[in-house]
């Protein structure tokens, strides 16, 4: 086990601990379940069958929604052509439901400038970008498969791919595409709950 998986698991059955005292009653399938998640992490990291894009051609956006998102594929472009980064941490978590890595990327002022999320068992990644201390784009993608990914009926070719990209503008959600359906007319009250998901999933993530 390497050093870092076994700090996060001192920091899980410790927490499980602290957490159960409070009934008198110690979950030993939790404190095992999460135990045997996070000794995964690494395996599972190598693994992964998702790739975080950074490339302008793999984004997503409608003919008539290229004016609009064109100053935020300029930041897209320029935040991963940076190669070295002032401070890149590294945070490991577990539930009950999925284990993963939050990675946040900063610059030489100690700004955010991109939030990697990955959901290892889930196989999702989502990918913040910040521009100016705000949001300017998120792209979200996920491998939607009915069978575990360890059986032998598991096929990646029969995974359906999913991706969903969210453009900001001055910090504002304004246009939500996909792969699956393109979304550009999306009614105001859809995008402003989006918007305000997003922005409360980015303090989580900050804090």
């Amino acid at each position: 086990m390497t050093n870092r998986v076994f700090l996060f698991v001192c920091v899980v059955f410790c927490s499980l601990i602290a957490t159960s005292c409070k009934s008198d009653t110690i979950n030993t399938d939790d404190i095992m379940l999460m135990y045997e998640r996070a000794l995964s992490v690494d395996d599972k990291l190598s693994n992964s069958l998702l790739e975080q894009i950074t490339q302008e051609s793999e984004l997503e956006y409608t003919e008539s929604s290229i004016s609009v998102v064109k100053p935020v594929v300029k930041v897209f472009n320029c935040i991963n052509a940076i190669k070295d980064w002032s401070e890149v941490s590294t945070k490991e978590f577990a539930t009950k439901v999925v284990v993963g890595l939050t990675t946040l990327y900063y610059n030489d002022k100690h700004e955010i400038q991109k939030i990697v999320v990955r959901k290892i068992d889930k196989e999702m990644l989502d990918a913040y970008y910040f521009d100016k201390n705000r949001i300017a784009l998120v792209v979200s993608q996920q491998l939607v498969f009915h069978v575990d990914r360890n059986s032998d009926e598991f096929n990646v070719d029969q995974c359906m791919y999913v991706k969903e990209v969210n453009y900001f503008i001055e910090g504002e959600l304004a246009v939500i595409t996909s792969n699956i359906e393109s979304s550009f007319s999306l009614a105001e009250y859809y995008i402003k709950e989006v918007d305000k998901k997003i922005k409360d999933k980015i303090k989580k993530l900050k804090s």
